[in-house]
C-alpha cells in the first residue's frame, strides 16, 4: 500500500494482536482470551488483501503474478527464517517423540498446511499444544489458503459487476459463520482451525474494504458518532481478553465480538479521532510494524524456554523472552522483511531462489528426523521407552481396535460367561487394556461404554453442565442421556468404573455410581485415579538398574481424590491403584525389566498394562470374581 493510503491505526491495531496473543502463550493473568488477536489479524488481513485487489481491478493493473510474488515477499521470508533457526534448537532441546511431531509440522508449514496438520495431532489449548514450536503457524496456514481463493472470486465478480462482489462477500460471510457457529460446538477443534470456519472472519475485513468509501464519507460528514464507533470497536476487543478462555466456543457467535470490534475501528478510527490517536502513538506503531515478525518469534522462544524447564517456564521467563521476541523482530524486520519487499534490492530470481533453497532445507531437515525415528537409537536402550514412545503410539495403544469393538457390543443372554461393563473415560481404555494384558474374564462377554474426560461421571443436569464448555456439553448431555439408558447396565453382570476422577465433581459423581447402582443387581467395583509426576530428565538414568529403582511420587490431588471415593464407598467397592502399585509416596516408573509404565504419568503403556493390572487383579477386592 503505497504512503497516501497508508493507515497507522492499523499498525495500532496489529500491535494490540500481537500483544494479547504473546501475553495468552505467555499465561499472563487476565489474558485467557488472548487467541483473540489472531481473529483480529485476521478481519485486518481481509481488509487490505481485498483492498489492494479491488483495487488493481477497477485499475485494470491486477496480476496474479505479481500478487503472489508480493504474499511471498510479504510473508515466507520472515517464516522460512525462523523455520530453519528451530531446526538446531530442536535437535538440542526435544526427544523423539516431540523431533517426530516437529518434524511433521515443519513439512506442513512449507506445504502451506500447518492448520491441518495441528488439527490432526492436537487441539490448540491441548497442554501439548505448549510444547509446539510452531503451533502458531496454524493461522498462516489459514491465511495463505485464503490468499489462493480469494483473488480468482473477485477477480470473477467484479466481472459481473460491482453487486455481484457485495454479494459474494456477504455470502461467505453468512455461511461460514453460520457452519463455525454450528461447528464450534459439534467439532470445536475443527471449527477453530479450517479455513471455511475461519473465512468470514476474513470476509468481514474484506466487506469492510468494500464499503470503504461510504464508511470515509460517514466518516466525514459524522465525525462525533464515527469517533465514538471506533472507541466501542476498541472496547469489545478489550472485553474480549479477559472474558474469553479455552472453554468459550470459538469461532462462533462469540467470535463476533472481537471481529466486529476490529472491524468497527477498522472502519471508523482515523488518525484524527481518539481511538485513532491512541492507535497511532509511535511506538504503538512501531510494535505493529514488527507485529509479523513477533509473532513468529514468540512461540519457539517460550517452547524452547519450557522443554528447558522440564515443561513449564516461570512467568518471569517468559516475560523475559517477550521482550527478546520484539528484540529479535525488530532485526528481522530491519534486516529481513524490508528488504525482500524491496525489488531492487531482492530481485524476482533471487527471491525465488532463496524461498525454494531455504524450504528445500526445512523439508530435508523434517525428512532425516523422520527417517531416523527422532534420533531414538542414539539413546541407551533402556532409555527408549522414555525418549522414543509417541503421543500417536500410546493414542493407538489405549484406542485398541478391540476397544472400539467392546463400545458396540452387545449382550447375548444365551451366551456362555457373565456380562462385564467397563464403564469410563480413558482411563477405562486402561482398564480394558489391563484386563487384555493379564487374560481376566476370558471365558466372559466384556462390553464397554465410554464417557469423555472432560463430561466426567455423571448423569447430567444443571450442576454438572455448569461445569462443561459449550464447545462439548452437546458431547457430555449425549454421553451422559447413554450413561442413563443403556440397557447393558440392567444386563451386566459385573460393573467395573474407571475415571480420571475430579474432586470438584464429586458430588455429581457419586450420585451417578448410587443411580447405577440402583439400576442393577451386578457386581460393582470403581478403580481410582492414577497420576504421577513425569518429568523425563528424571527419568532418564544412567543405566537399566538405576531405573529399575527410580521411585516417583503421586500428584496429590490424584491421593486426594481417592480418599474421598474409598471413604464414601467403602474398601469393598473402591480399588485404588496409587495403594496397589506406590509404597506411600514411592511409585516404580519402570517395570523390572525397565520398561516404562506410563508414557505421560497416567495412561498406561502396554509393559505397565501386564505390570499394574497383575496387582490390581490380585488385590482382594477381585478375589472371586475371575474365575479363570
Amino acid at each position: 500500500m503505497n504512503a497516501r493510503n497508508y493507515r497507522p491505526e492499523i499498525d495500532g491495531l496489529r500491535a494490540i494482536a500481537v500483544l494479547v496473543v504473546l501475553f495468552y502463550h505467555a499465561g499472563m493473568p487476565g489474558f485467557s482470551g488472548g487467541f483473540i488477536g489472531v481473529d483480529v489479524f485476521f478481519v485486518i488481513s481481509g481488509f487490505l488483501i481485498t483492498r489492494i485487489i479491488l483495487s488493481e481491478i477497477e485499475t485494470g493493473k491486477f496480476s496474479y503474478r505479481n500478487f503472489y510474488e508480493r504474499r511471498i515477499r510479504r510473508i515466507l521470508p520472515p517464516l522460512l527464517l525462523v523455520s530453519v533457526l528451530t531446526i538446531p534448537v530442536a535437535l538440542l532441546t526435544m526427544y523423539p517423540d516431540q523431533l517426530i511431531d516437529y518434524a511433521k509440522s515443519l513439512i506442513a508449514t512449507q506445504l502451506f498446511a500447518a492448520n491441518i496438520h495441528f488439527l490432526l495431532s492436537s487441539g490448540y489449548f491441548q497442554t501439548a499444544s505448549e510444547l509446539k514450536p510452531l503451533l502458531h503457524f496454524w493461522s498462516l496456514a489459514v491465511e495463505e489458503q485464503f490468499y489462493f481463493v480469494v483473488p480468482a472470486l473477485l477477480m470473477l465478480a467484479a466481472r459481473l459487476g460491482r453487486r455481484w462482489v457485495f454479494g459474494l462477500l456477504w455470502a461467505i460471510v453468512l455461511v461460514s459463520f453460520i457452519l463455525a457457529d454450528w461447528m464450534s460446538t459439534r467439532q470445536p477443534d475443527v471449527a477453530f482451525f479450517v479455513l471455511p470456519t475461519r473465512a468470514w472472519e476474513l470476509g468481514m475485513g474484506a466487506l469492510v474494504s468494500v464499503h470503504f468509501s461510504r464508511l470515509d464519507t460517514a466518516v466525514v460528514r459524522f465525525p462525533g458518532p464515527a469517533a465514538i464507533a471506533g472507541w466501542i470497536g476498541l472496547a469489545m476487543i478489550a472485553v474480549s481478553v479477559p472474558l474469553f478462555s479455552e472453554i468459550t466456543p470459538f469461532p462462533g457467535r462469540y467470535a463476533l465480538i472481537p471481529v466486529v470490534g476490529t472491524a468497527l475501528v477498522i472502519g471508523f478510527s482515523r488518525p484524527t479521532s481518539g481511538s485513532g490517536k491512541v492507535l497511532s502513538l509511535p511506538f504503538v506503531v512501531s510494535i505493529g510494524l514488527v507485529s509479523y515478525s513477533a509473532y513468529l518469534w514468540h512461540q519457539p522462544l517460550f517452547v524452547f524456554a519450557r522443554l528447558h524447564f522440564g515443561g513449564d517456564a516461570p512467568l518471569s521467563v517468559l516475560l523475559i523472552l517477550s521482550v527478546v521476541t520484539f528484540i529479535l523482530a525488530a532485526i528481522s524486520w530491519r534486516w529481513i522483511e524490508r528488504p525482500f519487499r524491496n525489488r531492487q534490492r531482492m530481485p524476482s530470481k533471487l527471491l525465488l531462489t532463496w524461498v525454494i533453497s531455504t524450504a528445500a532445507i526445512c523439508i530435508l531437515a523434517a525428512t532425516v528426523i523422520l527417517a531416523r525415528a527422532g534420533f531414538a537409537d542414539s539413546y541407551p536402550t533402556w532409555q527408549r521407552d522414555v525418549v522414543a514412545i509417541s503421543a500417536a503410539d500410546s493414542t493407538d495403544y489405549t484406542d485398541s481396535p478391540e476397544y472400539e469393538e467392546a463400545l458396540a457390543r452387545s449382550f447375548e443372554t444365551k451366551a456362555p460367561g457373565r456380562r462385564v461393563l467397563i464403564i469410563g473415560d480413558s482411563f477405562s481404555q486402561d482398564l480394558f487394556n489391563m484386563i487384555r494384558a493379564n487374560r481376566v474374564f476370558e471365558d466372559d462377554q466384556i462390553a464397554a461404554l465410554h464417557i469423555p474426560a472432560r463430561c466426567g461421571a455423571s448423569l447430567g443436569g444443571k450442576e454438572a453442565e455448569a461445569n462443561i464448555s459449550e464447545r462439548y456439553l452437546s458431547r457430555c448431555r449425549n454421553a451422559w442421556g447413554q450413561l442413563r439408558t443403556d440397557l447393558r447396565i440392567e444386563q451386566a453382570d459385573i460393573i467395573l468404573m474407571a475415571f480420571f476422577w475430579n474432586s470438584s465433581r464429586m458430588d455429581s459423581s457419586l450420585a451417578a455410581i448410587e443411580t447405577l447402582g440402583s439400576r442393577s443387581d451386578a457386581v460393582l467395583r470403581v478403580i481410582g485415579s492414577k497420576d504421577f509426576e513425569r518429568d523425563r530428565k528424571i527419568l532418564l538414568q544412567d543405566s537399566l538398574s538405576d531405573a529399575v529403582r527410580l521411585r516417583v511420587k503421586p500428584r496429590a490431588g490424584a491421593m486426594v481424590v481417592n480418599a474421598n471415593l474409598s471413604g464414601a464407598l467403602g474398601q469393598d467397592v473402591f480399588v485404588d491403584p496409587l495403594t496397589i502399585l506406590c509404597d506411600g509416596n514411592r511409585c516404580p516408573a519402570f517395570n523390572e525389566s525397565g520398561r516404562l509404565i506410563t508414557y505421560d504419568g497416567r495412561h498406561l503403556t502396554p509393559a505397565g498394562a501386564l505390570y499394574l493390572g497383575h496387582r490390581l487383579f490380585s488385590a482382594p477386592q477381585f478375589s472371586g470374581l475371575d474365575p479363570s
